[in-house]
């Protein structure tokens, strides 16, 4: 089972592969329900859900700009 800092150190190591380069902060809102752990924030005009699974840690996100949706996925 993975608790929060863990999600979030994968999630950071996630964030720096999916939006290299970022300069400043993000203000990112997190939830949490039984198994998921998820993040939303809005980044250059995109909009971003993430989520980490507790039991396995591995980490999903989904992307997208109005009129369009691009999924990002990583199999850990």
């Amino acid at each position: 089972m993975y608790d929060l800092q863990e999600c979030v150190e994968k999630l950071n190591d996630y964030l720096e592969e999916l939006l290299p380069g970022v300069d400043g902060e993000i203000d990112i809102d997190m939830s949490e329900e039984k198994d998921d752990f998820y993040w939303d924030f809005d980044y250059d005009k995109r909009s971003y859900m993430l989520t980490c699974n507790k039991e396995t840690g591995a980490i999903l996100g989904e992307s997208w700009r109005e009129g369009t949706k691009a999924q990002y996925k990583r199999h850990n």
